[in-house]
């Protein structure tokens, strides 16, 4: 329900789970002084339409990216997450990444995403039209269908 609190997981755990239960990740990787970092919060991830989704059809998975303690696992290799955001390339915050369900990095995109795009991401991840080379435009000008 809409009351409820959308349950994160950390890197790890989160990754772990999407690879068992073979569903796609969503990571937001955020700090805490980040002031598009909790409008994504508030105004995206929590959004009536999008936080079912999330809690049903993703693993959502939430990286601090100043914890300076937390260690990454990732494709049998070990990283800090200073040096986890520089293997992809991520130079501010928010970024949100999509993983596939085996683990695999699809995209990352940074900056804030408004709800209605970000809606349409998810349903474009759900429905792995990043397979299809279908540019997410094309996907979002179809009224979000990848069907050819």
């Amino acid at each position: 329900s809409q009351s409820e609190k959308l349950v994160w997981y950390d890197f790890n755990q989160g990754v772990a789970k999407g690879i068992a239960e073979k569903k796609p990740i969503v990571i937001s990787f955020y700090t805490d002084w980040c002031p598009y970092c909790k409008k994504m919060e508030t105004e995206v991830f929590n959004s009536p339409k999008i936080k079912p989704m999330l809690q049903k059809e993703f693993i959502p998975v939430r990286l601090n990216g100043e914890d300076l303690k937390y260690t990454i696992r990732y494709q049998e290799k070990t990283y800090t997450v200073e040096q986890f955001l520089y293997s992809l390339q991520i130079q501010g915050f928010p970024s949100t990444g999509f993983l596939d369900s085996k683990g695999a990095i699809i995209t990352v995109i940074p900056g804030f995403i408004p709800p209605d795009v970000f809606e349409s991401l998810l349903l474009y991840m759900k429905e792995t039209c990043y397979e299809k080379s279908m540019p997410l435009e094309e996907f979002m000008k179809k009224a979000n269908s990848c069907a050819q």
